[in-house]
């Protein structure tokens, strides 16, 4: 993704085959449904610090797991987990963590 990027919106919504996501540039600001049913998205990148929108970005990612770091404070969040369904650990500079984990609605995500 080029540094030039701003606005990721839907960018890989329901991609089947993804495993893996791309590196976030910091010049994203728009996160806006991102990876939104990607069932096959085991491994988030490093989300940063730039980015304000992360409403829907991970919604039905069933594979979801692991460690994701989140460095952005985003004001508009909602659902951004909702419908994932393994074992996930937030970490990272965000002042909202502890709501973007409960987001998911059914207690797989920690902060840690």
């Amino acid at each position: 993704i080029p540094t030039s990027v701003t606005d990721l919106s839907y960018a890989f919504s329901s991609c089947l085959s993804l495993t893996r996501a791309p590196v976030i540039p910091n010049s994203v600001t728009n996160m806006e449904g991102t990876f939104k049913s990607c069932p096959s998205l085991t491994q988030a990148s490093v989300i940063p610090g730039s980015v304000t929108v992360l409403s829907h970005t991970f919604y039905g990612c069933t594979s979801l797991t692991g460690t994701i770091v989140i460095n952005a404070t985003p004001t508009d969040y909602a659902n951004c987990f909702l419908n994932t369904k393994q074992p996930i650990t937030l970490t990272g500079s965000s002042t909202v963590l502890e709501e973007l984990a409960a987001t998911a609605k059914n207690g797989n995500i920690v902060v840690g």
